[in-house]
């Protein structure tokens, strides 16, 4: 648990961290100190200093990094220079994770040189060794952060790892399941959550879009005149990408999604960027910080515990099962056409017996009898 001592200091599994705002940037950084008194008064009168010195030395590895092209340099560099802003647990993982499934395999490599396939081919290799998923893509999170510090140091023009996705079995299902919240659930997770993952949750519950989408809004992408979303790009493996269908959409700006930027003004808006911003005042590279907050709400509010992506599912389910147009909510969805808003969605549309064709009530059934009567010159029937 993190425990405060002063604005700038802070102290996280016994070691005492400093944070605070260096060039306009946001910085926290591990003193690698433990919480002794001694230390804590020292860090509190300190701290300035300290947070400057962290930094030089951080930016003097990072820059080292531009010097190096071999794969297994420059994996070394991103472990150390960013073990600091991790836990150690974390760091641990990543450790294990590089040394038992990643050096061997890209050691020999120019880090500009790993394309896509490569990628794809070791992918498959983790899978016929008989590792889950779960586990891969825990690996595949190592080898994502290598190559986003080579990203970062202009080493490399986009990551490779972008355009690969996860290995799936033959025996794993392909669609993932719809498990929309009800409204009363919904209600529950907003009232549970706070700040800005609060209005995060709000948005994509009451717009429909892709989480990454969410991620990659920019207040100049909002109209509150004309109530309107322009939904232009989207967030992925710490990049900013097209949406997935790579078609930009307007989307309606429903009263509850407008309340939600409108409480999340006052958090970015000065910034004039990205609505939603993470520690460093930039945007989320991934969805693990809100994904992770979503989990511990769940678990508080007595949910079953389910991906930050139902928040979609919930929001075309919630509007189908209402009577809203299929055709407006498949383009909220951002869908390439109407088939795939039915494929997922189509139970939820409400069968409610209403009697069908009324205006051809009039049109009797004795009219039609002697209009045949008098074609086939039939014997009427009394």
């Amino acid at each position: 648990m993190r425990t405060k001592v002063s604005k700038n200091v802070y102290i996280l599994n016994n070691i005492i961290y400093v944070q605070g705002s260096i060039e306009g940037k946001y910085k926290r950084y591990s003193t690698e100190k433990k919480d002794t008194k001694l230390n804590i008064e020292w860090c509190k009168k300190n701290w300035k200093q300290v947070l400057l010195k962290i930094y030089a030395k951080k930016e003097e590895e990072l820059s080292k990094a531009k010097d190096f092209t071999s794969f297994e340099s420059l994996a070394n560099l991103s472990l150390e220079s960013n073990k600091n802003e991790r836990r150690s647990t974390t760091n641990r993982l990543h450790l294990c994770n590089y040394n038992n499934h990643i050096k061997n395999w890209f050691k020999d490599y120019d880090i500009r040189d790993i394309k896509p396939i490569d990628i794809k081919i070791w992918q498959n290799s983790l899978l016929e060794k008989g590792l889950e998923i779960n586990s891969i893509k825990s690996i595949r999170n190592t080898l994502t952060s290598i190559l986003y510090t080579a990203l970062e140091n202009d080493i490399i023009n986009s990551s490779p790892s972008r355009k690969v996705k996860l290995p799936k079995r033959p025996d794993e299902v392909e669609e993932e399941q719809i498990l929309p919240f009800s409204l009363t659930e919904i209600k529950s997770i907003l009232s549970a959550s706070t700040g800005q993952m609060q209005n995060m949750f709000q948005l994509l519950f009451f717009t429909g879009m892709r989480t990454g989408e969410c991620l990659g809004l920019k207040w100049g992408d909002i109209n509150f005149k004309s109530n309107t979303i322009h939904i232009q790009r989207a967030i992925k493996d710490y990049e900013i990408v097209p949406t997935k269908t790579k078609t930009k959409r307007i989307i309606d700006l429903l009263p509850l999604a407008k309340e939600a930027l409108l409480n999340q003004k006052g958090k970015s808006f000065h910034l004039d960027s990205f609505i939603f911003i993470n520690e460093k005042k930039t945007f989320f590279g991934d969805a693990k910080t809100p994904t992770r907050y979503f989990k511990r709400i769940l678990k508080f509010c007595g949910i079953d515990d389910r991906k930050l992506y139902q928040c979609r599912h919930s929001f075309a389910s919630m509007m189908i099962s209402n009577g809203e147009d299929i055709l407006w909510v498949s383009h909220m969805l951002g869908h390439k056409n109407l088939e795939t808003t039915m494929k997922y969605y189509a139970k939820y549309i409400q069968d409610n017996k209403k009697e069908r064709a009324v205006f051809l009530n009039e049109f009797k059934e004795k009219n039609c009898t002697n209009v045949a009567h008098e074609i086939f010159r039939l014997p009427k029937t009394s």
